[in-house]
């Protein structure tokens, strides 16, 4: 079965790969929509994509740059070449976003202040580590994810008829523009020959990035989770001034933490090893 993939194109391996997790995503998605109050479900996505949609230029430019350090790689001219075009394309897709939070009733520059989800923070730092690590290449498997699954036109009548027009902009000019973004990657990619290493880590990011966003929609879906996991944390923590976002990384630690065995007890003074 793999060979037949690899012998039809890294793309068609690339949607094999997609398909195992697009249940999941679907899923996570659409929970978000069952929230009792879906509009501002909606300002709450709207907002964790901001960052996203914001450092969606500057992430593409970080991976052309890469290319042309290395022209002799016969993978970096047609790579640079789509990440040049893509670049063009993707420029000014967070206005699309100010503007619908700003007809939601949320201030954009508020948006723009908070931190970025974890979730967020996460899909986007390992695409820079993927990128400077292993190959720029390895953008694609992110970008598939983001931009395969458009979306519907159900979604967005779903959204009309509890928001009106007004805040849609983002939702309608995506459906039109990611079908046509979902192919061309697919497309270049089976015009390309990886390596076994370089097809995985296109797949892994892919499936990292699907991770994440399972990740996000979980939070989105759920906006009572952080006060939940505030209640959770050390005793000590509320003294030591942390954030709200810091509250639930350290919460998510030590429940982490909880569902590993007790090492720790047994390794004596071997501990540590974390380097920069």
């Amino acid at each position: 079965m793999a060979q037949q993939l690899t012998a039809a194109g890294e793309g068609a391996v690339l949607r094999a790969k997609i398909a195992l997790v697009r249940p999941a995503l679907d899923i996570a998605s659409s929970r978000m929509w069952l929230d009792p109050e879906p509009v501002a479900a909606y300002a709450r996505y709207l907002a964790a994509m901001y960052p996203v949609t914001r450092a969606a230029v500057p992430l593409l430019k970080f991976a052309r740059q890469r290319c042309l350090r290395h022209p002799a790689d016969p993978l970096s001219r047609p790579l640079a070449a789509f990440l040049t075009r893509h670049i063009r394309e993707e420029g000014g897709h967070d206005r699309w976003v100010r503007a619908d939070l700003a007809a939601l009733g949320t201030d954009p520059d508020e948006a723009g202040r908070a931190l970025p989800s974890p979730a967020v923070t996460g899909l986007l730092g390992a695409q820079y580590q993927l990128i400077a690590a292993v190959h720029p290449v390895t953008l694609l498997g992110c970008i598939a994810i983001l931009e395969s699954a458009p979306p519907s036109q159900g979604l967005i009548e779903h959204v009309r008829a509890l928001a009106g027009d007004g805040p849609t902009a983002t939702l309608t000019r995506h459906a039109a523009s990611d079908a046509r973004h979902g192919d061309e990657i697919f497309a270049l990619l089976d015009r390309l020959r990886l390596d076994a290493r370089l097809r995985a880590a296109v797949g892994f990011s892919a499936l990292f990035t699907a991770r994440q966003a399972v990740a996000l929609f979980d939070e989105l879906a759920d906006g009572t989770a952080l006060s939940r996991r505030e209640a959770q944390v050390l005793p000590g923590s509320a003294a030591a001034g942390l954030s709200a976002a810091e509250l639930a990384l350290v919460a998510e630690i030590e429940n982490a933490r909880g569902g590993l065995p007790d090492v720790v007890a047994h390794s004596g003074d071997i501990v540590g090893g974390l380097f920069l």
